[in-house]
């Protein structure tokens, strides 16, 4: 199965809206992840916030 990352820094509302019905959600040290798990990849979803320090630390 193949996984994507999406890191995403401020607009996290229209991902969510789009899989809303589909998503489920962990924490991975301090961040939210969501997860949306298609026929053959899982897409894991989180917010950064601005900045490329956070946006490290995401991944």
């Amino acid at each position: 199965m193949k996984k994507i990352g999406m890191v995403v820094a401020v607009e996290i509302q229209s991902v969510m809206r789009k899989y809303a019905d589909k998503l489920k959600r962990g924490d991975v040290r301090g961040f939210k992840v969501y997860s949306v798990t298609f026929d053959d990849e899982i897409l894991y979803i989180t917010q950064s916030g601005a900045g490329e320090i956070r946006a490290a630390a995401c991944t």
